[in-house]
Order: C-alpha cells, then sequence, then structure tokens
C-alpha cells in the first residue's frame, strides 16, 4: 500500500515527528511512504538534523500560507495535486492543522486517494470562531475518516464539528519504545544526578516556545521552586517567537543563570538527565513528549488540560493540577523533589504503563488496520 503523509512543516513538533514515526513503522511492515510539507520551516537551520536522511519533500520554499483562500493557497493546493497524482497513494494522512485544509484540497481537486485526518488536539480550543468551525466543517465534509488521541478528543471533535462519531477513530500518540523496560532506582538516578549536573534537581519541558504551550508562566513556577530552596535548574527545548521574551523574563525573575534555552533537540536524550517533565500548556491532545518521558522512567507534573488526564494517572504516573494553580504545581515538583524513592517509583510505573500502552509497534498496527479496511471500503465513511 501506498501512504502520503501531510504535514505543516518540517520541524521537532509533536506533529511532525508522530509522522515520522508512522511512515518509518509503516515502511516496516512494505508499505511504501512518503512525506510532504505544505512549507518550509522558519526554523529549519535548527531543525535540520532531526529530519536528515529522511524521505521528504517539501513543497513550497515560503512560509506556510495564512487561510486557506487567495492565489497562493490555490497555487499551493494544485502543487500538492500534481505531486500526489505523481506519487499515486492509496491513502492520504493529513496529520493536524492546516493539513486538514490540503486534504480536502484534494479530493475537489480530482485525486481520488483516501483521506485521514489526525485530530491531534481539542478542536473547540482551537476553532472558537463560528466562520471558522464552519470552514473546517466543510472541509471534513471531504475527509474519509478521522483520528483522534483520545476518547476525549473524539467527543470533543465530534461535538465540535457535529461530525459522525462512527467515522472518528480512537487511536493514542505512540513512541518507539526500543524495548525500554529497565527500571530506575533511587541510588543510581542520585548517582547519575551527580556526574551529569552536579546534583542539581533537573526540570525539563519540550515544545514550541509559542503563546499556548505556555512556556512563561512555567518560568514563573520554575522562580518560585527556587525561592523554596530547591536547586533546580529549567530546560526548555524548543524553538518558536516566545525565546525573547523567555529570556527575558528569567532574567526578570532572577533565575536566568538555572534557566536553559537549547533550541531543538531529540527529547529522547535530554529525558536520561531529567528529574521531572513539566508541562504548563494551555491546551494539548496526546503529548508525545509526556510518554517519551514516560519511556525514561522521568515523572510528569502537567496542568491537567486536553487529553492530558486520558495519559497521566494523578498520584500514579505522575501529578496533573488544576490550571493556573501555580501554587500546587509548586508543591507538586516539591514534593517529588524531597522524596527520591516516590519519584522513582512514579516514573517506573509510567514506563511500565506507557510502554503497554503507546509502544509504536502497537499503533502502527491500529493505523494498518483502519489504512486496510478504509481502502477496502469496510470501514463507515
Amino acid at each position: 500500500m501506498r501512504i502520503c503523509h501531510l504535514i505543516s512543516r518540517p520541524e521537532g513538533r509533536g506533529a511532525q515527528l508522530f509522522a515520522l514515526r508512522l511512515s518509518e513503522g509503516l515502511e516496516q511492515l512494505g508499505w511504501d511512504n512518503r512525506i510532504l510539507a505544505m512549507s518550509r520551516s522558519p526554523h529549519w537551520a535548527r531543525s535540520t538534523s532531526i529530519w536528515e536522511g529522511r524521505h521528504v519533500s517539501v513543497l513550497s520554499q515560503d512560509g506556510p500560507v495564512s487561510g486557506f483562500s487567495g492565489a497562493r493557497w490555490f497555487k499551493r493546493a494544485k502543487e500538492l495535486r500534481n505531486t500526489v497524482r505523481d506519487f499515486r497513494p492509496d491513502l492520504v494522512i493529513a496529520h493536524g492543522s492546516t493539513t486538514l485544509w490540503y486534504g480536502a484540497a484534494l479530493r475537489v481537486l480530482g485525486v481520488s486517494s483516501k483521506v485521514i485526518y489526525v485530530n491531534i488536539g481539542m478542536a473547540s480550543d482551537w476553532a472558537r470562531a463560528a466562520k471558522q468551525r464552519i470552514a473546517n466543517r466543510v472541509c471534513l465534509s471531504r475527509v474519509d475518516a478521522v483520528v483522534s488521541l483520545t476518547e476525549g478528543m473524539r467527543e470533543d471533535f465530534a461535538n465540535t464539528y457535529r461530525f459522525d462519531k462512527r467515522r472518528i477513530h480512537v487511536i493514542p500518540n505512540g513512541i518507539v519504545s526500543n524495548g525500554s523496560k529497565n527500571v530506575r532506582s533511587a541510588k543510581s538516578v542520585e548517582a547519575g544526578l551527580k556526574t551529569t549536573h552536579g546534583g542539581e534537581f533537573e526540570l525539563l519541558s519540550v515544545g514550541g516556545l509559542t503563546p499556548e504551550k505556555n512556556h512563561i508562566e512555567l518560568v514563573e513556577i520554575f522562580a518560585r521552586v527556587r525561592e523554596r530552596g530547591i536547586p533546580a535548574r529549567l530546560t526548555i527545548l524548543g524553538e518558536g517567537p516566545e525565546r525573547e521574551r523567555l529570556v527575558s523574563e528569567a532574567k526578570q525573575l532572577g533565575v536566568d543563570q538555572y534557566f536553559r534555552l537549547p533550541g531543538w533537540q531529540p527529547a529522547a536524550e535530554a529525558m536520561t538527565g531529567a528529574d521531572l517533565f513539566v508541562m504548563t500548556s494551555k491546551t494539548e491532545g496526546m503529548p508525545a513528549v509526556v510518554i517519551e518521558a514516560g519511556f525514561a522512567g522521568v515523572p510528569t507534573v502537567a496542568y491537567q488540560v486536553g487529553g492530558l488526564s486520558e495519559t497521566v494517572v494523578d498520584g500514579v504516573t505522575g501529578r496533573l493540577v488544576k490550571f493556573g494553580d501555580q501554587a500546587r504545581f509548586v508543591d507538586a515538583i516539591a514534593e517529588l523533589s524531597a522524596n527520591p524513592d516516590r519519584r522513582i517509583a512514579v516514573g517506573n510505573r509510567a514506563r511500565a504503563e506507557y510502554v503497554a500502552r503507546f509502544d509504536m509497534d502497537v499503533v502502527t498496527r491500529c493505523y494498518a488496520e483502519l489504512a486496510t479496511r478504509l481502502v477496502s471500503g469496510t470501514t463507515p465513511g
């Protein structure tokens, strides 16, 4: 089977990396895959290493097009149609964001391939304006099936767009586990801390430096953690328009010497030196980086938004805090920093549960089964 994956831009963000992992998993099944990016990333220079040697074609060297109207957008849609026709895929998988518009455009422009749209977030958070919901509903009428990452996201998507729930399939996010089954011990972790960063307590976050990720609040929380006397450091992996603001905020709060913004880097490598993974996003789907942290035996402390309640079990695989409650967030970090045995136990439980639920081999098989049924005409669509 031939699969064409549509991504917005080749960056180190969740939807794009998942498309890459899924294409590699399907290739192992003998399927032919191709990834098409709608535009070049503005942070390409810092994320190139992730995509080197990959079968990725960038449709346009220009930046992203706002909205789905105008000459530039139609020109890009026609370029996409011609490229897809040359490849002749059985199925097109549109991975979140504006790829919905392009997947729908393919059908309007005469491409006969089946189209799946992967819903990566809470639709009600991203489509608040009536005009936007109507436009997306029109696009969805051209899509054969939708994949949502959690049951809650499925319900939200169906309600937001009045979309037939029978055509929404729940398949979780996935990470390559590489057989990750080794448990951590407090002794081994504390020894690693002394070697890697002088015994300081390492907080890690990963995500685009954009307003919805709410890293500015994470920096404020970090300052309060330092005020508690916890010798912590904070590293945020990612790129985006909020970089300068975050640097300024850290300096203003007096924590800049303990704060790092190294850009896009493979999260798995950073996880090995982390004590806690922290996330203060305003909205989320099912973040792959939380799963990746669990695979590394690193507990998550996060605001309870989007699909996080179907990923992290509070008190079991991490801690979830009501959005905006900075004091409780600081308390959760302080509690786990003061009790290494508890922290390691929570991390090991996360690893055991996440490998069973989110291993990429399992997720790939779910997509392969859905694709086979969809192309053969045995799935509602």
